[in-house]
């Protein structure tokens, strides 16, 4: 029982035998950075762009746009997917 008492006396007196706060633990003492500011609402002038983007699509978001060409390599793609499915059977 008093060797245990003499190494803990040595434990906290020493401060070489204290323990040293790692790299990461000291990050974690320093002082925050101030929070992002809050966004801004929109001004009217570009409420009134979005507005008119959404109702102009452009020619890229237009659907049911194919070509023949298009329409032949589906068809194509189709009788070689049915024809390979008929072979493997």
């Amino acid at each position: 029982m008093k060797t245990l008492a003499i190494v803990l006396t040595l434990c906290l007196a020493s401060p070489a035998l204290v323990p040293v706060a790692t790299a990461g633990q000291q990050l974690t003492n320093t002082v925050p950075a101030p929070p992002a500011p809050a966004p801004q609402p929109l001004t009217e002038e570009e409420s009134r762009e979005l507005a008119q983007r959404e109702e102009k699509p452009g020619k890229e978001v237009a659907g049911g746009a194919l070509s023949n060409l298009h329409l032949t390599y589906i068809v194509i793609a189709l009788a070689t997917a049915v024809i390979v499915l008929i072979a493997v059977k």
